[in-house]
């Protein structure tokens, strides 16, 4: 599956963070009686460490627009309501506290939602997801965190799953260690062990895809994926980096060994991963820029006139070039 690792990288146009019933954001949503009552007989109050990780954005998302912190939901998914909230630091880490212990055992969402524009009314977010629960001490569906909870593409490609297909058919029980974060499967960063979850494997490789390709777009994966008899689909306009690269022209059209030549086209990296770039006859030129719609990369030697060709998740797309022999003391022929 060599051309997953350049699927990639979870999130949405915020619209009020509808379906995850953030409620006021910012603002602590008081606990259900019954959570109360279940930790009344335990220590006062309980604190969960944290970091969220937010893959690279797409280029038209400058860190200037990145609000500097993400909001973090804790909810409870069986009354759709926010128990408590807090921000990241720039790090993307987090504390969040209560006054009460969560029910024992009882699998809650948690969310982080990261705006652009500072988090200006209106403008795009991103949203990635999580399942937690407690037992004496704060769990999640990923281990090998360093004793944090940790938010991030793989953790919501599963809670997506789970979001999907309802709880009658994935029991967020049964996710709990099922992600092992910073061992990569040769295709992903993180390894998914399928177990008790009812998910398969080929079904989180993709569905992980498309939240991935949804990251890099700045749409949000909770609302850009679906699922359709029995078929997890993009909407309309999302995932153009699963398609392939496409070139629209390079520049300068004749160089030479060292020069710099600058590629423009679509979807020339993947939202995991890396690009490719080789020169005729298959020489491999190195990559010093590269965005979704530009690539710089400089001519490698032993490089010959005919066709660049860039290589994203499998997919190839070529331009022609000509390249400028040197002769001795590296003088270049015009």
């Amino acid at each position: 599956m060599t051309g997953r690792a350049a699927a990639a990288f979870a999130s949405s146009i915020a619209l009020g963070l509808a379906g995850c019933a953030l409620g006021q954001m910012g603002r602590p949503v008081s606990a259900t009686a019954g959570e109360i009552l279940a930790g009344a007989a335990r220590p006062p109050a309980a604190i969960m460490q944290g970091r969220v990780v937010f893959p690279q954005r797409a280029v038209q998302a400058t860190y200037d627009e990145i609000g500097m912190a993400a909001t973090v939901a804790f909810i409870n998914p069986d009354l759709n309501q926010t128990i408590a909230t807090t921000r990241t630091d720039p790090r993307g880490m987090f504390l969040l506290s209560f006054g009460f212990i969560p029910q024992s055992g009882k699998a809650y969402v948690l969310e982080a939602v990261k705006g652009l524009q500072d988090n200006a009314v209106g403008s795009d977010a991103v949203r990635v997801r999580t399942f937690v629960r407690w037992f004496g001490g704060w769990q999640s569906i990923g281990t090998g965190g360093a004793s944090t909870i940790v938010i991030n593409t793989s953790t919501t490609a599963v809670a997506t799953i789970a979001s999907l297909r309802g709880t009658d058919s994935v029991n967020p029980s049964n996710l709990f260690g099922s992600i092992r974060f910073g061992v990569s499967n040769g295709d992903f960063p993180d390894t998914f062990t399928p177990g008790s979850t009812a998910i398969s494997t080929p079904e989180f490789n993709l569905v992980y895809e498309y939240v991935a390709a949804a990251l890099q777009e700045d749409k949000d994966p909770i609302d850009s994926v679906y699922f359709q008899t029995g078929t997890y689909k993009l909407k309309d306009g999302i995932g153009g980096a699963l398609l392939g690269p496409s070139i629209s022209y390079l520049t300068p059209l004749r160089a030479a060994e060292g020069d710099t030549v600058s590629i423009y086209g679509s979807n020339l990296v993947p939202a995991i991963g890396s690009t490719a770039v080789t020169f005729f006859p298959g020489v491999a030129a190195p990559v010093t820029v590269a965005t979704r719609t530009a690539l710089k990369v400089l001519v490698p030697s032993g490089a010959k006139t005919g066709d660049v060709t860039v290589t994203v998740g499998g997919k190839s797309a070529v331009a022609f070039i000509s390249i400028i022999p040197s002769i001795g003391g590296g003088l270049k022929l015009q």
